[in-house]
């Protein structure tokens, strides 16, 4: 069980990756707000919109991906939790037998590995949730953004709205006014 779960942890810097790509998506979603905030008269909404709505679905992807980690992780300190019990009732058993010191002092050592191995599975998982405080952030900046856009939107339409009621000659900008005189 420990090894696979040491193989396991070995392969999957998978934590870090999406630790990255959590710093890209912050840096895409920042420069959107930003355009947001700067040029709401000039932004075009619904391009922002789909701009992000990809973005939300990388960062719901890389929340989704967290979430497997984590519960493989609870899974695997689970596992190892149960063969520490194990070896331990076998270590108390072993003390009442006549049974060689080296024989005993062996499985303390599992016993030990074990606890080393829980060990850095607890602090993987604190990295992972700390990633996954940011991934839920940043889904919640996103909202934030899109809460904004739809607010560019409905005003948007209001201003169509006000500007299809208008006369045609009170849409006329031009210095010479909308009379037509010179």
């Amino acid at each position: 069980m420990q090894r696979s779960v040491l193989s396991r942890l070995n392969k999957a810097d998978r934590n870090k990756e999406l630790s990255k790509e959590l710093e890209y998506l912050k840096s895409d979603l920042d420069a959107l707000v930003v355009n947001i905030d700067d040029k709401p008269s000039n932004l075009n909404p619904q391009y922002l919109n789909q701009q992000l709505t990809d973005l939300q679905h990388r960062i719901t992807t890389v929340v989704t991906q967290l979430e497997g980690i984590s519960l493989q992780i609870q899974s695997d300190n689970s596992a190892i939790h149960t063969d520490m019990g194990k070896w331990e009732a076998r270590i108390k058993w072993l003390d009442t037998q006549k049974v060689p010191p080296s024989i005993i002092q062996s499985a303390k050592s599992i016993v030990q590995r074990l606890e080393n191995t829980s060990s850095l599975l607890q602090y993987v998982r604190n990295e992972m949730f700390l990633t996954l405080s940011q991934a839920i952030f940043l889904q919640e900046i996103s909202n934030a953004a899109q809460q904004k856009i739809a607010n560019v939107l409905v005003n948007q339409h209001i201003e169509y709205l006000t500007l299809e009621k208008q006369p045609i000659w009170a849409l006329d900008n031009s210095p010479r006014g909308g009379n037509g005189k010179n």
